[in-house]
């Protein structure tokens, strides 16, 4: 049985982009977007030899990583990708987000569309990773 934390996320709710309001259905399609570019960016930047989209792991703690990749020496990075700040907001009351020691990645950062997180909203020891319009 999943726990309310173990649900995966669909959203009826619209993504804001630059001063553009997108739909639900374009929400879901933009969030595939981030993880993809989310995907490259651990490959390409983050000493990462191996990454995974979307992986379910099944962890007791119930994290569901939109992108964690992994490297050398327990070495790991985890990108969860928001379209919204609602969003974003709802992952912060998640157990493994309370307490980091529970939650998956030696480093961890948020994907989003360029400005719709600030870094002032990160929870500490968080990075942000903006995409633009281009998906870069």
């Amino acid at each position: 049985m999943q726990n309310e934390e173990t649900k995966v996320q669909t959203t009826t709710e619209p993504a804001i982009v630059g001063n553009t309001v997108l739909p639900a259905v374009a929400s879901e399609k933009l969030h595939r977007k981030l993880v993809e570019a989310a995907y490259r960016w651990v490959l390409k930047n983050s000493s990462c030899g191996v990454a995974f989209k979307e992986l379910n792991t099944n962890a007791c703690n119930g994290e569901y990583p939109d992108v964690i990749g992994f490297g050398a020496w327990g070495h790991s990075v985890l990108i969860e990708c928001k379209t919204s700040r609602s969003d974003f907001h709802a992952d912060k009351k998640k157990s493994f987000r309370k307490n980091p020691s529970l939650g998956m990645g030696t480093q961890r950062f948020y994907c989003c569309p360029t400005g719709l997180l600030k870094v002032e909203d990160l929870p500490d020891g968080w990075g942000l990773i903006y995409v633009n319009e281009k998906l870069k």
